[in-house]
């Protein structure tokens, strides 16, 4: 008899406060994990997604269901530390400030205008505050009301997306939209690690000074950020090893949101359609994340080491 064949049982015997409790010490994974256990799982958890994502936008929002609106109609998605802690265990050590809202390069002024017009934002920019932000970016706003900032990110093409590819860190490459919840590399972000971008990594062997603030902010995050993956493996590189197991960190396999590699599940029941951006937009983004290969043999590594990231029309 399975382990969990009572589970259901359990769950439906305990009310919501206590499951609630429950969730809020899961992570993404594990939640997903919970939902498939059976109808009654994946309602309470689609309550807890919901009730979650609700409590993020509120923080920001006085709107919640218009700024969740104006989220799905124009592609939107809210990435960087906010994305994070939306798919970790709500009992981590930190909170987001601020909110990081990407949108597709045609989408910008109407959503910096929603939000000004809608939510009583003002437009707060400081000079070069696009120098924060690395990849295909076109432009920033910073908006601010009260206690409350909101920097609006226009993406260098029809998908918000495309930026994501190239953030500093792996641990933050996740993003929450409207519907659906999103991690990059769940393997490493659920165990608190984290692989630095090769653009932040001197001759690929030193860290750049200016990741130096990024990387401390992390660190009292409990995150163990390192520059290659090998470093936590008990295998020692050998000439000729070869390594089958292909992993999505990996510095030379090719991804894109939505593969195998990555993790992601909707914020309503399984059973309600309402597809990802990743079906609704005419770009998908693929991307490797570059660096020197991991040293145990990578299956058809590419002879060039250098990140990058291409669109492909669907």
């Amino acid at each position: 008899m399975p382990v969990h064949s009572h589970l259901p049982n359990l769950l439906t015997a305990l009310n919501d406060d206590i499951l609630f409790q429950i969730m809020n010490n899961l992570t993404l994974a594990d939640l997903v994990a919970l939902r498939s256990l059976c109808s009654h799982s994946d309602d309470i958890v689609a309550t807890f997604l919901t009730s979650r994502l609700r409590t993020l936008l509120a923080r920001f929002f006085d709107n919640v269901d218009a700024a969740r609106t104006l989220m799905r109609n124009t592609n939107s998605v809210i990435s960087g530390s906010s994305a994070l802690a939306y798919v970790l265990p709500s009992n981590i050590n930190w909170q987001p400030h601020d909110l990081d809202l990407y949108v597709p390069n045609g989408e910008f002024t109407h959503v910096v205008n929603s939000l000004v017009l809608s939510e009583h934002y003002t437009n707060v920019s400081p000079a070069h505050i696009i120098d924060h932000y690395t990849g295909p970016v076109e432009r920033v706003v910073r908006l601010q009301k009260d206690n409350r900032n909101v920097d609006v990110i226009q993406s260098a093409s029809d998908t918000a997306l495309h930026p994501i590819a190239f953030f500093w860190l792996t641990a933050v490459t996740n993003y929450v939209s409207a519907d659906h919840a999103y991690v990059g590399y769940p393997e490493l972000t659920f165990a608190q690690r984290a692989l630095l971008h090769p653009h932040y990594i001197n001759n690929f062997h030193t860290i750049a000074p200016r990741a130096n603030s990024l990387i401390e902010k992390y660190q009292q995050r409990d995150f163990d950020i390192r520059m290659r993956e090998i470093s936590w493996s008990h295998y020692s590189p050998r000439p000729g090893q070869i390594i089958r197991e292909r992993k999505g960190s990996c510095a030379s396999i090719i991804r894109f949101f939505g593969d195998d590699f990555g993790l992601t599940t909707p914020i309503h029941t399984s059973d309600t359609v309402i597809p990802d951006i990743t079906a609704r937009q005419r770009l998908t983004v693929l991307w490797r994340r570059g660096g020197i290969p991991c040293g145990l043999g990578c299956v058809g590594r590419p002879r060039d080491v250098n990140t990058f990231a291409e669109e492909v029309g669907i």
